[in-house]
């Protein structure tokens, strides 16, 4: 019905069909910031960071591990990004799950995801929509950014945060079509690690994420992209 008439069996019998229907946009629910000191001296990541919205209040909670990673140096021996110049690093970046999230937002939405900007890149990488059933949605997104190690990056990580941004969407879970939007898949994870980078127990900060050793981030079950 529109205004009091019908549609059935006319042009805009369908949502699709109106000119003027306008469908749901994506919700932004917060953000969560990590800052990247610690991968400035090589050190992982895992943190239960609040998420928070533009009014400074908070949305619930974002699990996130950040394990800096190299082909071709054992990190171990190293105690300053600033030692690697010249070479690549790999940042292994895992998005675990969600915790304590309105549940209005559950109730009015069909997916989740993440989306977050890295460094120089122009367009931000979006996390693949998983299902929004519950206030504390599994993500399990796995995904490896690569960077050569510059004066300009290290001061990028001695100074600036990544920052999730947590959206709910009235899609049904799925990928995204364009594939760019996505980290570069870890298809070389294996050779990263047979580098000397297995869980050995090595340096890390933060706790409510997870497990902690250098190479040893994810989160229950990895979803490599």
């Amino acid at each position: 019905l529109e205004r009091g008439r019908d549609l059935a069996g006319t042009d805009f019998a369908s949502q699709e069909d109106d000119p003027f229907y306008d469908p749901p946009e994506d919700q932004l629910l917060g953000a969560a910031h990590i800052q990247l000191e610690a991968i400035r001296y090589l050190l992982d990541v895992n943190e239960a960071t609040p998420l928070v919205d533009y009014k400074g209040q908070s949305q619930g909670e974002l699990l996130v591990s950040l394990v800096p990673m190299s082909r071709t140096v054992v990190l171990e021996d190293l105690e300053d990004l600033s030692e690697m110049q010249g070479q690549t690093l790999d940042l292994q970046v895992s998005l675990q799950s969600a915790r304590g999230l309105p549940q209005r937002i559950v109730a009015q939405s069909k997916s989740l995801y993440i989306a977050f900007n890295f460094f120089a890149q122009s367009e931000p990488i979006r996390s693949p929509r998983v299902a929004l059933t519950s206030i504390n949605p599994k993500i399990d997104y796995t995904g490896l950014l690569s960077e050569i190690v510059t004066p300009e990056f290290v001061e990028f990580t001695s100074s600036a945060a990544l920052v999730f941004e947590v959206w709910a969407s009235v899609e049904d879970p799925g990928d995204w079509p364009d594939p760019s939007t996505a980290p570069t898949p870890n298809t070389s994870a294996d050779d990263t690690t047979s580098n000397g980078h297995e869980n050995d127990g090595g340096r890390s900060r933060g706790g409510g994420g997870g497990g902690g050793g250098r190479g040893g981030g994810g989160g229950d079950s990895e979803e490599v992209l």
